[in-house]
């Protein structure tokens, strides 16, 4: 079961991203003038390899949508089809800050409708603004990264971001989450080895508008659906925070040395969110089994 799990939401979409971004952005061959990398295939690829894993774990995309976490591949669409549109319109800096809330706004909006209905009522438009403007502030944060830094360091941040996203997820006993956030690991990390050949590869704004709408999603569904407690889910969303003091002490060229460390930086406050829901877990496990000394011999 861990292995099919494992080959159809990690493996397979990892080897198709592999393949998409090798295609669109191939090794610089020596002596060549190097050629301009299509730097808004970012989105589209990531987009293509979370519908292959999707679709292998899930099965095809339901429509209409009567779930929150059935609104997932629908945002990795949309967000490929606007990042597209983004990166190649070369639209000016306020005009993407604007789209960039409107999307904001309508994730959060489709992927809490139930809770809209049952349980946030009438503070409802309150919760989506106030998360909306979360995800905007986390959004903007790798916006800037990405801008300021190519190559290794981005994909590499971001996979090891999202990775912790999918530990917190296992965590807080929602392995669909867990496993759904692999496929994006999965594309991520394909990035990062294509990197390792390509360091001139720009992720660029298309990438966001796809793993931004979808980290917002797999949070919405880890905490509000499942149990992911408020501390891990803000232990995640304070890396955004970290990832800035990552890239600002890590060189223009870092080495392994430099890049561990921005990586270990970036991922600390989920490494301390991961290391209390352990701690917590075996207290609870040792109290409950002292609450009754005599039930192993009843």
């Amino acid at each position: 079961m861990i292995i099919q799990m494992l080959l159809t939401g990690v493996v397979i979409p990892g080897i198709v991203a592999l393949a998409l971004a090798l295609f669109f952005w191939p090794a610089r061959k020596p002596g060549r003038k190097p050629g301009r990398l299509p730097h808004w295939m970012g989105g589209v690829v990531l987009a293509v390899t979370f519908l292959t894993g999707w679709i292998l774990t899930r099965g095809w995309p339901d429509w209409p949508v009567r779930e929150s976490a059935a609104w997932l591949p629908w945002l990795a669409v949309g967000g490929a089809v606007l990042g597209w549109l983004v990166a190649h319109q070369r639209l000016p800096g306020p005009t993407v800050a604007m789209l960039r809330m409107l999307v904001s706004v309508v994730t959060i909006w489709a992927t809490t409708q139930s809770l809209q209905t049952h349980t946030w009522q009438k503070a409802a438009w309150l919760w989506i603004i106030g998360l909306a403007l979360v995800l905007f502030a986390a959004w903007s944060i790798w916006e800037s990264v990405l801008a300021k830094r190519q190559g290794v360091l981005p994909p590499l941040l971001l996979t090891g971001f999202f990775s912790c996203l999918a530990i917190m997820a296992l965590l807080g006993r929602t392995a669909t989450v867990s496993q759904t956030t692999g496929i994006l690991c999965a594309g991520l990390g394909a990035f990062f080895v294509v990197s390792l050949v390509r360091r001139d590869l720009d992720l660029s704004q298309s990438t966001l508008f796809v793993a931004m709408p979808l980290l917002a999603g797999l949070v919405v569904n880890a905490h509000f659906y499942a149990y992911m407690d408020v501390l891990q889910t803000m232990l995640l969303m304070a890396c955004c925070l970290a990832v800035l003091l990552a890239v600002r002490f890590t060189p223009e060229e870092p080495q392994f040395a430099g890049l561990l460390l921005a990586l270990l930086i970036t991922v600390l406050p989920a490494l301390g969110g991961i290391a209390w829901d352990l701690l917590n877990s075996n207290v609870q496990t040792s109290s409950s089994e002292e609450e009754d000394p005599y039930a192993e011999y009843f």
